[in-house]
Order: C-alpha cells, then sequence, then structure tokens
C-alpha cells in the first residue's frame, strides 16, 4: 500500500491518464495551490467587504462577513477539492472525521468557560473597565454568551 493510499488519497495524479487537462486536472494537480489562491481571493474578499465598505462611507456588520468567508472561502473549496481529488467517499470521510470527536468534559469545559473567562480578565487587566459598565453587566453577558 502506497503511502497516498494510506492518507485516504487517489493514486492517480496524471490528469492525463484520466482525461483531466481542464479546471479539474489543475485541480487534482495542485489541490494546495487552488485551495490558497480561493482563500485568499474569494475568502478574504468577503472578509475585507466590511473595511472597504466603511473607507466608503457604509457601515455593515462584521460578523456575516467573517461567517460568509469561512464558509465560502474554506468550507466550500476544501470540500470541493477533497471531492474533485479523491471522490465522493472521501467527503463524506471528511464530513465523519469533521464531526466524530470525542474528548473528556474537562476540554469542553476548558473552550467553553476558562477561554471566555480568561480573555475577559486579560482585557479588563490590560485596557481597564469599561465605562459605564459594572462587573455583573459582564458576567451576565459572559453567561447569556455561553447558553446560545
Amino acid at each position: 500500500m502506497s503511502s497516498t493510499e494510506k492518507l485516504g488519497r487517489s493514486t492517480t495524479r496524471n490528469p492525463s491518464a484520466t482525461g483531466d487537462t481542464g479546471f479539474v486536472g489543475l485541480v487534482r494537480r495542485h489541490p494546495l495551490t487552488t485551495f490558497l489562491v480561493w482563500f485568499f481571493t474569494v475568502g478574504q474578499a468577503f472578509a475585507f467587504a466590511p473595511v472597504v465598505a466603511r473607507a466608503n462611507g457604509v457601515e455593515l456588520l462584521v460578523q456575516p462577513f467573517i461567517l460568509a468567508s469561512t464558509l465560502i472561502g474554506l468550507l466550500l473549496p476544501a470540500v470541493v477539492i477533497t471531492r474533485i481529488v479523491d471522490g465522493p467517499e472521501q467527503v463524506r470521510e471528511l464530513w465523519r472525521r469533521s464531526f466524530a470527536v470525542w474528548v473528556s468534559l474537562r476540554w469542553y469545559a476548558l473552550a467553553l468557560i476558562a477561554v471566555p473567562a480568561v480573555a475577559t480578565a486579560l482585557t479588563v487587566l490590560l485596557f481597564g473597565m469599561p465605562v459605564g459598565v459594572s462587573t455583573s453587566s459582564i458576567l451576565s453577558a459572559l453567561v447569556f454568551g455561553l447558553l446560545l
């Protein structure tokens, strides 16, 4: 078994052998380059759209654009390139591995409670308490954020 088969990748890398000489052949020959080109053009265009809009006097929320950048700039090309290079079975394997994460409860607690608490504490230590905001309102915002 070759190393590419162990990694779950197809061993047919010669596009002329499969008849793929167009865009699909390019993606099969250079999957990482294709991903990076997509991310740094399309993905970053979504991420920087609010900055460009603000420079032109239009205020836009940043969060929807960051979400779109993640979904369209990272997730979409990962799935499409995996499908082109390795086939539909590997796309199913990608989804399975993405959601089959089993760790102990303490790691979930660390990610959901400790990280936001430490980030908030460091922000208050470095920049001080926000003007007109009480400690109870900060704690209630943290708790509300955890419930979402």
